[in-house]
């Protein structure tokens, strides 16, 4: 083996560890270095502590979970809530998350309209900093424990 071969080797080496040791220190994600965090600790506690999104249905005022994937396309549950929950802690949160909340609502109601999914018409969404103590049967899924508002959207009204 030749020596620029051999120190090729060497440095890609020092790369690959080197990305992951880097990762590993700082706590960061940096592809194809990420230490992965789904898998990095073991939930041992039988409590859930998410956003919750919901709507509110336009004739009964009543919360509606968004259940369906295609309520709000192309954005999954998942991710959305993800994003949200993001977006509330940054130092510009409140109006971030409200503009989200609108162009959430308008997306769900344009899909309605289009047929892309049987939801009821909503007059607004909210969203909530949400606790689960988690029923092994998910009985519960649509009824956290406790609950506090984060922001919401009402149809024609500024959203806070």
């Amino acid at each position: 083996m030749t020596t620029g071969r051999r120190a090729a080797i060497h440095a890609l080496i020092a790369v690959i560890v080197g990305g992951h040791l880097y990762d590993i220190v700082t706590g960061g994600e940096h592809w194809p270095f990420s230490p992965n965090p789904m898998y990095a600790y073991a939930n041992r506690s039988f409590e859930l502590d998410a956003p919750w999104l919901v709507g509110v249905h336009a004739e009964t005022m009543e919360e509606v979970p968004l259940w369906d994937r295609r309520q709000l396309a192309p954005f999954d549950g998942a991710r959305l809530r993800q994003a949200l929950s993001a977006m509330a802690t940054a130092p510009d949160g409140p109006a971030r998350v409200a503009t989200a909340l609108a162009d959430c609502l308008a997306r769900y109601e344009r899909r309605r309209r289009d047929g892309e999914h049987d939801g009821p018409p909503l007059a607004g969404l909210r969203l909530y900093a949400a606790h689960w103590r988690l029923d092994p049967t998910a009985r519960n899924v649509a009824q956290p424990d406790t609950r506090r508002l984060v922001s919401e959207c009402m149809a024609g009204l500024p959203a806070s």
